[in-house]
């Protein structure tokens, strides 16, 4: 369900990126300070809230970044994202509730397509991951066996993701992107596949 997803959202960005570019003309890649704001669905893997359940994220995950692009190669970023709620359930019930957060500063290099208005990029760099855990139904949980692994855990990953970007204009900039943070064993793998708008400041 996940890959059919990501192929959907992929084949539709392509297809409207290549709409564009057919009926627009080509504007100069855009240099400098830039803010950004993307919006998608979250995934969070490799974690587990409480024995014998299984996890479940449901929801809408948000990013906002700012950067600077240095040249037409390379952009250093920083961001903040934060990941909808994961819920740890037993055989439907909610056991467990589990909400993460992070920030990141990446390299982010670039391909830019010549004369198109269109890049490739890539992503590199650190983060740090915050995850809460919160215990849903205390008396079921007990009266099933289940433990929770309830509180507060922070790791410091490696963050690393793809997509592209298309400038309208030379300030604004639309994309489609996919970005993992490999957590630690309290907060599991967090994966956020968005689409957004970017401004350039010049």
């Amino acid at each position: 369900m996940k890959q059919t997803k990501i192929i959907a959202l992929t084949s539709l960005c392509i297809a409207a990126l290549s709409a564009t570019m057919a009926t627009q003309a080509a504007v100069p890649l855009p240099l400098g300070w830039y803010a950004e704001g993307n919006v998608g669905e979250p995934n969070i893997s490799n974690i587990t809230y409480a024995t014998n359940s299984s996890n479940s994220t449901t929801g809408i995950g948000w990013n906002l970044s700012a950067g600077y692009k240095f040249m037409p190669f390379f952009a250093l970023e920083g961001g903040y994202t934060t990941y909808a709620t994961t819920n740890a359930k037993f055989n439907g019930t909610t056991v467990a509730k589990g909400t993460s957060q992070s920030f990141d500063l990446v390299g982010k290099a670039i391909l830019p397509i010549q004369n198109s208005g269109f890049e490739f990029i890539a992503k590199l760099g650190v983060g740090r991951t915050k995850t809460h855990v919160t215990n849903s139904d205390n008396s079921f949980a007990v009266a099933n066996g289940i433990a929770v692994n309830a509180g507060t855990f922070n790791s410091t990953s490696l963050v690393y993701g793809v997509g592209g970007e298309y400038a309208f204009t030379p300030e604004m900039l639309v994309n489609a992107q996919w970005v993992r943070s490999d957590g630690g064993s309290g907060t599991g793998d967090l994966d956020l596949y968005s689409i957004g708008v970017a401004y350039m400041f010049g």
